[in-house]
């Protein structure tokens, strides 16, 4: 098993992440609700994506994200941002208020991609999200109904956001995720993989 530690070291060997003002400069990519983000909280926030199912059993995936986050507050991250999907999201959130809760001086950020997100979950996913809605620290949301780019500005938007992602990824496995930790890359962020 990898350790936690080396993890951070080879994901912060990379190249020093660029600011959101280099973006701007360099692509236009910009996207106005950034336009007066604080990058201060940026140095200090940390994003995750992940799968909606996943291969690890819930326990162990609980465990490793957990021993993640836990690494993350140690190197200074403070801020967490979670897309409140189900799967992977659902459970980094629910590692973030368990530490929160527990005494970590932690916030939690949902960034919801649409105002019907959860439309198509069962009775037992709703529940578990508006506990987490409940608990956050804050809330963003793009508040429209379900669009073909929804996912992706939410995605990008948790990146500009981060300067760390931490990524539960699948080899070989297409979709937003995958987008994700490329977009992030491109984008010079570390990126961290729960294995």
């Amino acid at each position: 098993m990898v350790e936690v530690k080396e993890l951070f070291k080879e994901s912060m060997n990379t190249k020093k992440h660029q600011t959101i003002k280099e973006w701007s400069e360099a692509d236009g990519t910009l996207p106005d609700s950034l336009k007066n983000i604080d990058l201060e909280l940026v140095e200090r926030s940390c994003c995750f994506t992940g799968h909606r199912s996943c291969k690890m059993s819930k326990r162990e995936l609980e465990k490793k994200t957990l021993a993640i986050i836990e690494k993350a507050i140690d190197e200074g991250y403070t801020h967490f941002i979670s897309g409140g999907a189900v799967g992977f999201d659902t459970v980094a959130a629910e590692q973030v208020l368990f530490l929160q809760n527990a005494g970590a001086d932690v916030t939690l950020e949902v960034v919801i991609p649409c105002n019907d997100q959860d439309k198509k979950w069962s009775t037992r996913q709703r529940l578990r999200y508006k506990q987490i809605l409940e608990q956050a620290d804050y809330i963003t949301i793009r508040n429209r109904p379900y669009g073909k780019f929804c996912m992706k500005w939410r995605n990008e938007l948790m990146v500009f956001k981060s300067s760390l992602v931490i990524a539960y990824y699948e080899e070989g496995k297409a979709g937003g995720t995958k987008n994700t930790i490329e977009f992030a890359k491109r984008h010079k962020r570390g990126v961290i993989f729960i294995k």
